[in-house]
This record gives structure tokens, C-alpha cells and sequence, in this order.
């Protein structure tokens, strides 16, 4: 079983050697290079919502949680503000709605 553990929807900036700028990817980009490559499953990642210099057009949390839906191969990932008052309300919410792991910007 391959699982890769870091990906993402929208547009992002790229700084690899091999991708440079700005890097597009559409739920079906992504399901289409998992079958190419053989990768069973993806942990989908949310983005920071006010982080402009990382790309354009980011997932947030809800957006992750809508492309995941109905998605048996796709994993989300929510990304959280811990310094916001409603921090552990929201994880609970995002919890309940279906994601299955947190990180924190």
C-alpha cells in the first residue's frame, strides 16, 4: 500500500528545484497522477486561508473536507489557527464533518 502523506488542491507555490511558480491541481489532477504513479491513498492538506505569498486559489479546511467527500482514497487534513478563541469549537466541528487529522498555522 502506497499512501502519499502530503498533497494539495488549488493553486501553490512551488519552490522545488524540478516545479517552479505556481503549480495548479484539481481533484481530478490528483486522483489521475495517484492511478499513473500507483499511490493508493493521499492525505489531502488544508492551507493557511491568509497566507497569499504560498499560491492562490488554497483549500481551506472546508474546501478539503468537500473534495474528500464520497472520496474512499482521499484523506483530510485540516489546518487550524490555534490562537484563535474558537480553536478547539472548530476542530471539534471539522472533526465531525470528517477530518481525520490537524495541523496548525
Amino acid at each position: 500500500m502506497i499512501i502519499d502523506v502530503h498533497t494539495h488542491l488549488g493553486s501553490v507555490r512551488s519552490y522545488s528545484p524540478v516545479l517552479k511558480g505556481v503549480i495548479t491541481v484539481s481533484k481530478d489532477d490528483l486522483k489521475e497522477y495517484m492511478d499513473a504513479v500507483g499511490v493508493d491513498y493521499a492525505v489531502l492538506l488544508s492551507t493557511p486561508e491568509l497566507r497569499p505569498d504560498i499560491g492562490e486559489n488554497l483549500y481551506d479546511a472546508w474546501k478539503v473536507l468537500d473534495a474528500c467527500r464520497g472520496e474512499h482514497n482521499l484523506i483530510p487534513f485540516c489546518s487550524i489557527n490555534p490562537t484563535v478563541e474558537d480553536a478547539l469549537e472548530t476542530v471539534e466541528r471539522l472533526y465531525e464533518e470528517g477530518a481525520r487529522g490537524f495541523g496548525e498555522h
